[in-house]
C-alpha cells in the first residue's frame, strides 16, 4: 500500500468516526431526523402510569405494558406531533387520549385510572369504597376512605382530589351540576360544595335546610323545593336558589308542586289551579305554558 493510500484512508477513518460521533451525540441529547418535514428535531418523550397493570398502544401499535410493580410506562425519542395513546387491560373500560408530545418535553400522565367493567353506576366495595357514575355529563365520583376523588369518565383522567373528608357510605348522595363543572357530595350530617374548575370544596352544613331529595345544582347555587311556612293541606312549597358563596336565599317561587330543570331554564308545575311555569335560573322570564288539569289547554 502505498503512501497515498494510507493517507486517503486515514482521511476516511477520521471522516467516517467523526460522522458516527455527531450521530452518536446526536442521538444521545434526543435528537431525530424528521423526514416527513425534513429537519433535525429535538424528541420528546411519554410517561403513563395506571392503577393496574395494562397493555398501552401509540397510534393502535402495541408498544408494550404498565410494569407490574410501579405500574408506568415510558416511551422517549418520540417526534412532536400528536399520538393517540390508549391504555387498556382485558375486563376494564381502557383510556385513550390524544396527547401533543413538543420538543424536548416530557408529557406525564401519571394519573390513570382504569374501571372494572364489574362496576355499576353505584358499587359498595369493602362497606367503604363508593362509585357514582353520571353517563350524561361522562364524570365519575369515587369515594375512598377519607376523600372524594372526581373523573373523566371517556378518559378516566383524575379532575380533582379532595382533602380528607369523612361521609357515611350508607347515606352518601351526589348531585351534579348541570355543566358538569361542580358537583354537590351529602350524608345525613353534612353538606359539600365542589367547584371542579378551581379545584376547591366548601363544606356548607347539615343538609337538612336545602331538601336535597329534589335539588338541582347550577353555577354555584342550590335549587329545592321547601314547604312555604304557612302551608295549608295542599303541599305548596317555595322554589329557593341558595348561593353557596354567600350562603344567602331567594325565593324564586311560590306555591308549587314540584319543579324541573333543563338547560338553561326551570319548569314548574303549581298547586291548584294546576298550570305549568317556565322561567330562568333567577325567575326572570316566567311564563305560564298551560292549565293543568284532566286535559292541557296550552296557553
Amino acid at each position: 500500500m502505498t503512501r497515498q493510500s494510507r493517507r486517503i484512508l486515514f482521511i476516511w477513518a477520521v471522516a467516517v468516526f467523526i460522522c458516527l460521533s455527531v450521530l452518536v451525540l446526536t442521538l444521545a441529547f434526543g435528537f431525530r431526523y424528521d423526514f416527513q418535514n425534513n429537519r433535525l428535531v429535538k424528541t420528546g418523550s411519554l410517561v403513563i402510569k395506571s392503577n393496574t397493570e395494562a397493555q398501552v398502544f401509540i397510534n393502535d401499535k402495541l408498544e408494550g405494558h404498565t410494569s407490574f410493580l410501579s405500574g408506568s410506562f415510558s416511551k422517549k425519542q418520540l417526534l412532536p406531533g400528536i399520538y393517540t395513546v390508549r391504555v387498556q387491560r382485558e375486563g376494564y373500560f381502557s383510556w385513550q387520549k390524544e396527547i401533543e408530545v413538543a420538543e424536548g418535553l416530557v408529557s406525564d400522565f401519571s394519573r390513570i385510572v382504569l374501571f372494572s367493567q364489574g362496576q355499576i353506576e353505584r358499587t359498595l366495595n369493602d362497606q367503604a369504597d363508593i362509585l357514582f357514575v353520571n353517563r350524561a355529563l361522562h364524570k365519575t365520583a369515587y369515594l375512598g376512605k377519607d376523600a372524594l376523588s372526581f373523573y373523566e369518565m371517556d378518559s378516566n383522567q383524575l379532575i380533582y382530589k379532595s382533602e380528607s373528608l369523612l361521609f357515611d357510605p350508607a347515606t352518601l348522595g351526589i348531585i351534579w351540576g348541570l355543566n358538569g363543572k361542580e358537583a354537590l357530595a351529602f350524608d345525613t350530617s353534612r353538606t359539600v360544595y365542589f367547584d371542579l374548575n378551581k379545584k376547591t370544596f366548601r363544606d356548607i352544613g347539615s343538609p337538612k335546610p336545602y331538601h336535597l331529595g329534589t335539588a338541582a345544582l347550577n353555577n354555584g347555587r342550590i335549587y329545592f323545593l321547601k314547604p312555604s311556612p304557612k302551608q295549608s293541606v295542599g303541599g305548596k312549597n317555595e322554589l329557593i336558589s341558595f348561593s353557596v358563596d354567600n350562603l344567602k336565599s331567594i325565593v324564586l317561587s311560590k306555591n308549587l308542586a314540584s319543579f324541573l330543570a333543563v338547560g338553561n331554564e326551570v319548569y314548574a308545575v303549581t298547586n291548584p289551579p294546576r298550570q305549568l311555569l317556565k322561567m330562568g335560573w333567577n325567575g326572570e322570564n316566567r311564563q305560564i305554558l298551560a292549565e293543568l288539569g284532566s286535559f292541557v289547554k296550552p296557553v
